[in-house]
C-alpha cells in the first residue's frame, strides 16, 4: 500500500501544500493576520499596513492608538521572519524592493483553514 502525502489544497484545487508547511504557515498569529489581512483586502498591502494594523490587534487598540515603538517592533518582525516564510509557503507574494505584500497562491485555502481553526478552538493563547 502507497501512503499518499497528505496536503492542503487552495480553493481551485491547484496548489498543494504538505501539512508540515500549511502548519508552519499558520504556526504564529502574526502570520495568520497577514493572510486573513491579504485574503480580506485583496489587492497589495504595504509592510507598514499589514505592521499597523497587528500591532492594533495585539494591542487591542485601534490603528490610530498604535505608537510608533509598537508598530515598529511588528514591522521588524515582518521584514525578517514572517514574510519570508510566508512567501516560501506560497502564502503571499513578497515583493521586498517595494515593500508591498500580494496574495500567493494559496492565501485563500490557508485563510480558510484559519477561519475553521477559529470556528472550533478557543480563544487564543497568545503567541508571536
Amino acid at each position: 500500500m502507497t501512503a499518499i502525502p497528505p496536503t492542503l489544497w487552495s480553493n481551485d484545487n491547484s496548489v498543494p501544500l504538505t501539512v508540515e508547511d500549511a502548519v508552519l504557515a499558520i504556526r504564529s498569529s502574526r502570520r495568520r493576520h497577514i493572510i486573513t489581512l491579504i485574503e480580506e483586502r485583496d489587492e497589495k498591502v504595504s509592510v507598514g499596513e499589514l505592521a499597523e494594523a497587528i500591532a492594533a490587534i495585539e494591542a487591542d487598540k485601534t490603528i490610530s492608538e498604535v505608537t510608533s515603538e509598537e508598530r515598529k517592533n511588528v514591522y521588524i518582525a515582518l521584514t525578517q521572519l514572517h514574510l519570508e516564510t510566508l512567501e516560501e509557503t506560497g502564502a503571499v507574494t513578497y515583493h521586498e524592493r517595494s515593500k508591498h505584500v500580494y496574495a500567493g497562491d494559496t492565501t485563500s485555502g490557508l485563510a480558510e483553514l484559519i477561519r475553521h481553526f477559529e470556528s472550533v478552538c478557543e480563544a487564543e493563547a497568545g503567541d508571536e
